[in-house]
């Protein structure tokens, strides 16, 4: 299972310090770019930083929204620019949540440079299998289906969905909430990658674990 630890910097040199702080124990880095106060002046030190190979981690870029529990208020079309900015700078992946943004918007997105979501933060859906296949049509490279299971039956229902569809293409499962904690345990077996955070104070969904 791949390792994926989000990091909330506000400057390349904050990324810089957590990035250290990361280590070796990571095959990827979420990197929150609506945190980054000066973004063209971090994109133009982490285009640097990767021509100097500094690193064997790949790197996946998220642009969030308030509603997407971020802080990005740019209208969705200035999103894409700063996410195919950050690929052209060396960045290996983009999330984009498929509910959140326009078709034709995901389809600016290489499929090779995609990591198309879905994120349910009230409920897990009855229909992830239609969800799925609505994904499908964008071949992107990862998967991520992150939901937030109200009950012990609803957590189980959503196993025996990720048990099935784990034999498709490179899929994240991953549960949030009360249950979070459990799901993701569970899920281990299944999953292609899960989110660890460096601490306590850096978990960015609750029923993150903490990166050991």
């Amino acid at each position: 299972m791949k390792i994926i630890v989000p990091i909330q910097p506000n400057s390349f040199n904050s990324f810089a310090r957590l990035l250290q702080k990361v280590g070796n124990r990571a095959d990827l880095v979420e990197i929150w770019l609506d945190k980054i106060n000066n973004l063209d002046d971090f994109l133009k030190k982490f285009k640097q930083f990767k021509q100097q190979k500094k690193s064997q981690i790949s790197f996946l870029a998220v642009c969030k929204t308030p509603e997407e529990k971020g802080s990005f208020s740019g209208s969705e079309e200035k999103k894409i620019k700063i996410l195919q900015s950050f690929l052209a700078s060396g960045g290996d992946f983009v999330d984009l949540d498929i509910q959140r943004n326009k078709k034709g918007n995901i389809q600016q997105i290489a499929t090779s440079s995609l990591l198309l979501s879905f994120h349910d933060f009230e409920k897990s859906p009855n229909n992830l299998s239609l969800l799925f296949d609505k994904m499908s049509t964008f071949s992107p490279a990862i998967y991520k289906i992150a939901v937030t299971p109200s009950s012990q039956e609803d957590l189980h229902s959503f196993l025996k969905i990720a048990k099935k569809l784990s034999t498709k293409n490179k899929i994240i499962f991953t549960t949030m909430g009360p249950l979070g904690e459990k799901g993701r345990t569970l899920l281990s077996a299944f999953s292609w990658g899960d989110f660890f955070a460096l601490d306590d104070s850096s978990k960015t969904a609750n029923g993150q674990k903490i990166l050991k």
